[in-house]
């Protein structure tokens, strides 16, 4: 350490001693003052690094800079991560959803009269409008009631009438009539859908049940 800084003090000197030369020197010396400075700058850098040894001009290297991770944006997500289950997490099984059958139909002879003489449009007006006895509108008791119906000139046949409240809407239309005892008959039959249609612009109002039983 000593020799270093005996060293870095002789250089120190010799620095000096080039400095006030140079300024002596005449101006068409251009040749020799540039040598002299060169050499006064060499023996002053020789004279700072004998001096203190410890220091270090310190250069980052690409390699170092790319080492360091970049602070992360918090506004900015990646939108290719996908998130998934991990392989070895148990997945919970959701219970069986229920299966139903579902049989729809339109409302027949809602154009006649009802078993107590109302006309049946005034009652699916009613019905619409959820005037009496149809203020309940938004739990309406719709039921099928089978019956036997016997047309003059033809033989008795199967008939399902449509009531609203208790009261006589029309039937199943004679066709769906199997179909619709076939699903009275199965497991957790029950009428799922009730819907007035029509009324506007003069047209006739008319009506729509959906009957639903378990598979």
């Amino acid at each position: 350490m000593k020799k270093h800084k005996k060293r870095g003090i002789l250089c120190a000197i010799g620095a000096v001693l080039f400095a006030a030369a140079i300024s002596q020197m005449d101006a068409s010396q251009s040749a020799e003052i540039v040598t002299a400075i060169v050499i006064a700058l060499v023996l002053a850098f020789v004279a700072v690094r004998s001096l203190f040894p410890n220091l270090r001009l310190r250069k980052r290297s690409k390699a170092s800079a790319a080492a360091v991770p970049r602070r992360k944006d918090p506004q900015r997500r990646s939108s290719s991560a996908v998130s998934r289950p991990l392989a070895d997490t148990p997945m919970e099984k959701q219970p069986d959803a229920p299966r139903y059958q579902h049989y729809e139909f339109h409302v027949a002879g809602v154009t006649f009269h009802s078993d107590d003489g109302t006309p049946r449009q005034e009652y699916l007006r009613r019905i619409d409008n959820g005037l009496a006895p149809f203020e309940n509108s938004a739990s309406l008791d719709v039921s099928l009631r089978p019956y036997m119906y016997k047309a003059e000139g033809k033989p008795e046949e199967q008939a399902i009438a449509v009531r609203v409240n208790g009261y006589d809407i029309g039937n199943v239309p004679s066709k769906s009539v199997p179909a619709v005892m076939d699903a009275m008959r199965k497991p957790g039959a029950t009428i799922s859908a009730f819907k007035v249609i029509g009324g506007d612009a003069g047209k006739n109002y008319g009506a729509i049940v959906v009957v639903r039983h378990d598979l």
